[in-house]
């Protein structure tokens, strides 16, 4: 009979220390080559600990007895008009402003982290005016979407918006989905 083993594997073990150095290097406004990559890694490295700090958000205010809204004032429809602002033209227009942003707070500020930490705290504020709630949820991506922008603007002004608006406009993509998601259940199920 064959021991199992929890530990992971050499080769995976190897894998998974590749993928975490290729994150610090993101979170730390360093380059991921190729920029294809760098985009697909932030991805995943903004949307899953910002859906993590909501869901841990939202049980600890429900300890305190607060109710969090499902959404906010703004209602996502899954029509081509909303899907397609939502998707492409806010994480545009978003990374136009953020490129803008961090340029200005990077007069003021050199280290790179601190730069992008500052920006994740000012567009977490701006998206927290819409729904006090979204500044947990907006805080941590736009963190790694500053960094992206960090990284890759340097080399070119271009490939630091693409490094930012992709990993936004996939996160966005994503929302879609829940909310796609969501409205199937209550389709399905009934429930209002």
């Amino acid at each position: 009979m064959q021991e199992i083993n929890s530990a992971p594997s050499p080769p995976r073990r190897r894998r998974l220390r590749r993928w975490a150095l290729r994150a610090r290097r993101i979170l730390t406004g360093r380059r991921v080559r190729p920029l294809w990559l760098h985009c697909l890694l932030a991805f995943p490295l903004a949307t899953v600990p910002a859906l993590g700090l909501v869901l841990v958000g939202v049980a600890v205010l429900g300890v305190f007895g607060i109710e969090v809204p499902p959404e906010g004032p703004v209602k996502i429809e899954l029509t081509a008009r909303d899907v397609s602002i939502t998707v492409v033209v806010a994480p545009l227009v978003e990374t136009f402003l953020l490129a803008l942003g961090v340029a200005v707070l990077a007069v003021f500020l050199k280290r790179a982290v601190l730069v992008a930490a500052v920006s994740a705290l000012l567009w977490g504020a701006l998206h927290g005016l819409a729904a006090p709630f979204w500044f947990v949820g907006a805080t941590w991506p736009f963190f790694v979407y500053s960094a992206c922008f960090l990284a890759w603007c340097p080399g070119s002004f271009r490939r630091g918006l693409t490094a930012a608006f992709i990993p936004h406009a996939l996160n966005n993509g994503a929302v879609i989905v829940f909310v796609a998601l969501e409205q199937l259940v209550e389709a399905v199920l009934g429930v209002a």
